[in-house]
């Protein structure tokens, strides 16, 4: 299977890094000629075959080197599937709060739509002698729809009959990602069969090695499209501004498709001077982007919980990150879970919300001797840290696996761990704790896991 799909990966990268040859006057690569010109001949051009220049009357043919359009929009969906699959996750579980068995309901609601949108895809591709018309105008679909359904998502407590602060059940969660999920994923699911009726006609044949180099270039833009969300667009942008990225790409793909399209009627022209206005369009929102996601998180976070006041919202890689304000606590949340609350840098009684991480503190301390190397894991914000540096400790290590966690809680911190996180006997490091330790080599006095209560 492996060595399968490394040939298949082979095959299409001939196909991005070569450019393919067509005659002018007949078929492709050398094929037979005659009726095989037509867009949906039923003749298929045969390689190496050597009949075409023979014929009578063909003339001379010119040769025109043209790369395939259609490969690009293979990889723009795959990349874009994967993008718009991890912003319907975060954003629900915004809603959901980050719940293991919600988290299978989204992942199945996605699986069943796209389904549904291969099979309706499969439809239109049978009755269609243009399939590239069709992908260009459900791509203008994704640019219109991926950004709307993410205002769905962030209105949705109030279609049910909810308190703040409680979980949707399991039937609202299900209903609620089947509705939401629906027309972005069938749209999706519709393209890729419509590019492996491009590839299949663009390489004259009949069997499924279309569908196959299709299914491969969609996974090679797939993890393209989840490094390019992990380490470049959720650092830089919301969720709007990467949802409208995303559907402008696609569009872009779909135009460029678009253009392999045979012939230039007036309805060609028509299409595509819609398409560009389209995408015009959505190039010219982006500046609004960021006061329109700023009103949706705000407007979502008043069906939360009323008696707080949102202050900010950070994106991290792992979900996110929200600080909001009640009198003088701030809360900071992570994908709609309560994290740790602050009393801020103003409030007229300090020390208060640190209570708990003193007790704790000074309890795992005293559990030895004299500790000089000591490995914290988690809660170091909240208080731990600026307690455990009152003991004559050589060195602490605080792991923090997410960065824009201590950036978010920062401006918030009481001066005493403030000051605790710039002493140069504390090293900030940020990875996940189990792998640190596995892969450690420096022996540690104490280890101390300050790890927040079971949410699932």
């Amino acid at each position: 299977m492996v060595l399968y799909m490394l040939y298949q990966a082979y095959e299409v990268g001939i196909h991005l890094l070569r450019p393919r040859f067509y005659w002018a006057g007949g078929s492709a690569e050398g094929g037979s000629a005659g009726k095989a010109n037509s867009y949906n001949t039923k003749h298929l051009a045969t390689r190496g075959a050597s009949t075409t220049m023979n014929q009578k009357g063909a003339g001379q043919q010119k040769r025109v080197g043209k790369m395939l359009p259609h490969v690009p929009a293979v990889l723009v969906l795959g990349a874009v599937s994967q993008i718009a699959q991890v912003l319907f996750l975060r954003e629900l579980l915004m809603v959901f709060w980050g719940n293991e068995i919600y988290i299978g309901v989204v992942f199945a609601a996605w699986f069943i739509w796209v389904g549904v949108g291969s099979r309706l895809g499969a439809f239109w591709a049978a009755r269609t002698d243009r399939p590239q018309v069709l992908f260009s105008f459900s791509a203008a679909g994704v640019l219109l729809l991926l950004p709307a359904t993410i205002l769905l998502i962030r209105v949705l407590r109030r279609f049910f009959a909810v308190l703040p602060g409680t979980h949707l059940s399991l039937v609202d969660v299900t209903v609620s990602c089947l509705v939401v999920m629906a027309p972005v994923c069938v749209l999706l699911g519709a393209q890729f069969v419509l590019l492996s009726r491009v590839w299949r006609d663009s390489d004259r044949t009949t069997d499924t090695a279309g569908a196959q180099k299709t299914y491969v270039g969609e996974a090679l833009g797939s993890a393209l499209g989840g490094g390019l969300f992990t380490f470049l667009l959720v650092r830089h942008m919301n969720s709007l501004h990467i949802a409208v990225l995303a559907g402008g790409l696609i569009l872009a793909a779909g135009l460029l498709a678009h253009a392999g399209v045979p012939g230039c009627s007036g309805s060609l022209r028509k299409h595509r001077l819609v398409l560009s206005v389209v995408l015009a369009c959505a190039v010219l929102s982006f500046p609004a982007l960021g006061r329109i996601d700023d009103w949706a998180y705000r407007l979502q976070w008043s069906q939360f919980s009323p008696a707080h006041e949102l202050v900010d919202t950070y994106q991290s890689k792992y979900g996110t990150i929200v600080v909001a304000q009640r009198e003088e606590q701030y809360s900071i949340y992570q994908s709609g879970h309560l994290l740790f609350s602050l009393a801020g840098p103003r409030v007229r009684t300090p020390g208060l919300e640190e209570q708990e991480a003193l007790v704790f503190a000074h309890l795992s301390m005293v559990q030895h001797q004299k500790p000089s190397r000591v490995l914290l894991i988690g809660g170091g914000v909240r208080g731990m840290l600026a307690q455990m540096l009152k003991y004559p400790v050589e060195s602490i290590d605080y792991l923090e696996l997410d960065e824009e966690l201590i950036n978010a809680a920062r401006p918030y911190l009481s001066s005493a761990t403030r000051d605790a996180l710039n002493d140069p006997r504390v090293r900030l490091i940020h990875t996940d704790g189990r792998l640190f330790v596995k892969a450690a080599e420096e022996e540690y006095d104490l280890i101390i896991v300050d790890a927040p209560d079971p949410v699932t």
